[in-house]
This record gives C-alpha cells, sequence and structure tokens, in this order.
C-alpha cells in the first residue's frame, strides 16, 4: 500500500467486525468454563482415587482447580469485554448512530451488564461449593478439608478482586470517553 490514510469512517465497518468477532470470543469462552467446570467436577466427584507405584492421590483435589479455571475464564472475558467497550466509545465519539441510540436507551453506561453478573456470580457459587465440600472430608483428614475450604474461600475473594479490577477499569474507561466527547463538543462550539 501506498501510504494511504484510512479515516475513521473507513475504520466503522471493521470496528463493527471486530465487536461481532469478540462477542463470539466471548461466547466461546462461557461456553468453555461450563464444559471445564463439569468435566473437572465429574473427575473430582466421580473417580475416587489415582494410584499409581503405590502413591494414591484423591481425586477430589481436582475440585480445588475449578476456581482457579473460572478466574481464568472470568478474566479473559473482563478482558474482551473491555475491548468492545473501548471499540464502542470509539464509534459513539465519531456519531455512529447504533451507539448513540444505546446511549438514549439508558442512564447507565453499560446496558449490556447481565453477561457480567452471570459470569461473576456462577464462579463465586462455584468457588462456595468447594468450600462446602470442605465438610466431606473434614471429620476425617482435617488437612485435607482444611485445603477445600481455603481454596474456596480464597478464590471468592480472587473473584470479587477480579470483579472490582474490571469495573475500575470500565469506570476510567467510560470516564476518559464522556471528557474526550465534553472536549469535542467544546471544540465544535469554538
Amino acid at each position: 500500500m501506498d501510504n494511504e490514510k484510512i479515516t475513521a469512517k473507513d475504520e466503522i465497518p471493521l470496528l463493527r467486525n471486530e465487536i461481532v468477532e469478540s462477542e463470539k470470543a466471548r461466547i466461546d469462552f462461557l461456553k468453555y468454563k461450563l464444559m471445564a467446570i463439569a468435566s473437572l467436577a465429574s473427575i473430582g466427584l466421580g473417580f475416587g482415587a489415582y494410584q499409581h507405584n503405590d502413591i494414591k492421590i484423591p481425586a477430589d483435589y481436582v475440585l480445588c482447580v475449578i476456581p482457579f479455571v473460572c478466574a481464568y475464564v472470568d478474566l479473559i472475558c473482563y478482558h474482551n469485554t473491555l475491548r468492545i467497550l473501548v471499540i464502542a466509545n470509539f464509534l459513539k465519539y465519531y456519531d455512529d448512530p447504533y451507539e448513540g441510540y444505546i446511549t438514549k436507551l439508558t442512564d447507565a453506561r453499560y446496558l449490556f451488564n447481565m453477561e457480567d453478573f452471570v459470569l461473576h456470580w456462577s464462579s463465586v457459587v462455584v468457588s462456595c461449593f468447594v468450600a462446602l465440600y470442605s465438610l466431606v472430608p473434614f471429620a476425617t483428614d482435617k488437612t485435607k478439608g482444611m485445603t477445600f475450604l481455603l481454596v474456596g474461600l480464597g478464590t471468592i475473594v480472587l473473584h470479587f478482586l477480579t470483579k472490582a479490577s474490571y469495573k475500575n477499569h470500565q469506570t476510567a474507561l467510560f470516564d476518559a470517553a464522556a471528557k474526550e466527547l465534553k472536549n469535542r463538543e467544546g471544540d465544535s462550539q469554538c
């Protein structure tokens, strides 16, 4: 290409496509999260112990991995949502009709937050189940019971810290976008 300059109007179809592809990836990750939880839970609850050369490893320790898998998927989905929101704010800045319409529909900054709600609370519930599972081995094996309890409670804290970090990034993005829109409107009035 010979130094062609792409304008904001030229970027809009590409960015719309980027939003669609990012949303598809996010939905895929939500499916993977569900499959990972189901797979790991079936291993942890269904197969008993693995034995190799006189070393016995209880399979239910696999349950301790599930909350960390949830946290990982949540982080990826939150990052993906932030990318979508950056693009949406860029489109709104350049007077995209759809983004302007969405802004008029609600006083809230982010209309599509039900997915985030389910994403966060499903992870918290899984961590609660791991913490509650600590009651099963606690009577016979205090160390094993404490492991499940600490992993469950620790990952509950981790999920809330992850959500808080995401909300802070989201607020910073919306504040910066609002400032840019206000600056643009001030420049156009001069």
